[in-house]
């Protein structure tokens, strides 16, 4: 894993929106960083939510479907001692 210190800035953004039972993405950053414990925990295909295969993290909503590659950049962060660190890796829209 590669650390490259704190992502640029901004770090990328999903805003949402709910129509009653529906989820729909309003907008999406083509850069994004995901936290890498929850795409550990993203290898199932939802209806709607986040999936990871390994190397693609796919944003399944009502209104599309957005994916993100990821880039091999990643950066650890930790809060101190005792604490488990948080490790970010970049995702960008693929060509």
């Amino acid at each position: 894993m590669h650390n490259v210190g704190a992502p640029p800035q901004p770090s990328g953004e999903v805003r949402f929106r709910r129509d009653g039972d529906r989820l729909s993405v309003d907008h999406a950053t083509p850069v994004m960083w995901f936290a890498q414990h929850v795409l550990e925990h993203s290898r199932t295909d939802p209806d709607v939510g986040l999936s990871f295969d390994g190397t693609h993290v796919t944003l399944q909503a009502s209104n599309g479907r957005w994916i993100w590659k990821l880039t091999g950049r990643s950066w650890r962060r930790s809060s101190g001692p005792g604490t488990e660190p948080l490790f970010m890796v970049e995702g960008v829209w693929p060509d």
